[in-house]
């Protein structure tokens, strides 16, 4: 009887004893995991101190906690990167006061974001490396040679000073480049002010932009400025890949200025009054420039300084469409023509090796090497030509012609040299006006 009584109560006990076990288990705090909101403190600090944090702690994704990172106090706040971290999204900054996340030590850290990244007007990114896998809202400061990498689509209204944005989507434009890159690999709608740096789109740029001083814009696809921008758009260098179209079907006026142009696309000047496209120190063309009518009567393209039309270019104008290329000099391998236009060379030393049609040249001199012109006039040039003039109002000037062809012109005073005289072999030659 006492050996079956004990042996209960040791059964009883060890009953009792696990079931304390899993009322303990159940009552004891958890270890969580999940995302945390961690907001900083205000003031200045640095990262890794995590009593700056609510809650206390330092945002750095690991053992399955994740961080969506909040620095904006409305005050002063500035944030020291003194270690590499992921996290999963950044708001820094707001509508008021000035937030930094900046880099201070001798080595650049890095902030990872698998998420979006929101910078706000009030938010400022100094001299650290950001990359963002999600989209970016970009409408605060870039500066002190950051590189910022937005893997997403993007919006920028912001300021990049001395720093890199890259966005691998596409972008929406509005904000400031002043000195650094802002690099769209995808597609670009909107402006913006380049004031210095790089603007570079892979894709298409649809909208405008306003560029001033040292800067260079290359195009991969087609830059198309519809938008509203008092038609201003300016460039020290203006790389063109893709296509330029300048306001067709009477839409607002607009102008395109290029200290240096290099055209592998095309570019079109539309119908619009007064648009005008103007290249002041060197036009290069691979491509084909189009000029149609300018209502002004004004030229709707000017180029001045040193030109080269390359064997693949074609300058046309069309449909009382007006160009003027003076300056420097002209070398012609491919073809310019007036097409109902009106195409003045003026002032300009010309060497021609390609087709000049119905041109109105006149100036320094005239260097036709085994090329072709056919109508127009030439005024006011020593001519050297070895190559065919047909067709051509020869008003003055002095004309060498060795072993060319000079045919079907009018000729009402020119000057004929000795190499004309004496050169021409079985050369047709013009009947010289007779006294």
């Amino acid at each position: 009887m006492y050996t079956f009584f004990f042996a209960q109560t040791r059964k009883f006990s060890r009953s009792l004893f696990w079931i304390a076990v899993l009322i303990t288990a159940y009552l004891c705090p958890r270890p969580t995991f999940g995302q945390t909101n961690s907001n900083w403190n205000g003031g200045t600090g640095t990262w890794s101190t995590g009593t700056d944090w609510t809650p206390n702690g330092v945002p750095n994704n690991s053992g399955g906690n994740t961080y969506n990172v909040i620095i904006d106090s409305s005050g002063t706040d500035t944030v020291t990167l003194d270690q590499n971290a992921t996290i999963n999204s950044l708001v820094l900054g707001g509508n008021t006061g000035v937030s930094t996340l900046q880099n201070l030590s001798p080595t650049a850290e890095t902030l990872n974001i698998s998420g979006d990244l929101t910078l706000n007007p009030g938010g400022n990114i100094s001299g650290i490396t950001v990359i963002a896998a999600g989209s970016g809202s970009i409408d605060g400061s870039i500066t002190n040679g950051s590189a910022v990498t937005v893997h997403g689509n993007s919006s920028f209204g912001g300021t990049i000073d001395g720093s890199t944005l890259t966005v691998n989507g596409n972008a929406t434009l509005g904000g400031t480049v002043s000195g650094g890159t802002l690099n769209v690999n995808g597609n670009a709608t909107g402006t913006v002010d380049l004031e210095s740096g790089s603007l570079v789109v892979s894709g298409n740029l649809n909208g405008g932009a306003t560029i001033n001083g040292a800067s260079e814009v290359s195009v991969g696809g087609t830059f198309t400025n519809g938008g509203t921008l008092a038609g201003n758009v300016f460039a020290n260098t203006m790389i063109n890949n893709g296509s330029i179209q300048l306001a067709f079907d009477d839409g607002p006026s607009m102008f395109a200025s290029f200290g240096t142009l290099v055209n592998r696309g095309s570019i079109e000047i539309g119908n619009s009054a007064d648009n005008s496209l103007s290249v002041g120190t060197s036009l290069s063309n691979y491509g084909s420039i189009t000029i149609f009518n300018n209502e002004s009567g004004a030229a709707g393209f000017e180029a001045s300084g040193n030109i080269i039309n390359f064997s693949t270019g074609t300058i046309t104008a069309m449909s009382a469409g007006s160009i003027e290329i003076n300056g420097n000099s002209l070398n012609n391998k491919g073809l310019i023509e007036d097409e109902g236009g009106l195409i003045q060379i003026t002032e300009v030393n010309t060497t021609n090796t390609g087709t000049l049609s119905g041109i109105t040249l006149g100036g320094k001199t005239l260097t036709n090497s085994k090329g072709t012109i056919t109508g127009g006039s030439i005024s006011e040039n020593n001519t050297t030509n070895t190559g065919t003039i047909a067709g051509v109002t020869l008003e003055g000037g002095k004309v060498t012609n060795t072993n060319g062809t000079i045919t079907g012109n009018t000729i009402p005073k020119v000057e004929w040299s000795s190499a004309e005289e004496h050169s021409q072999g079985s050369r047709l030659r013009p009947e010289r006006p007779r006294h």
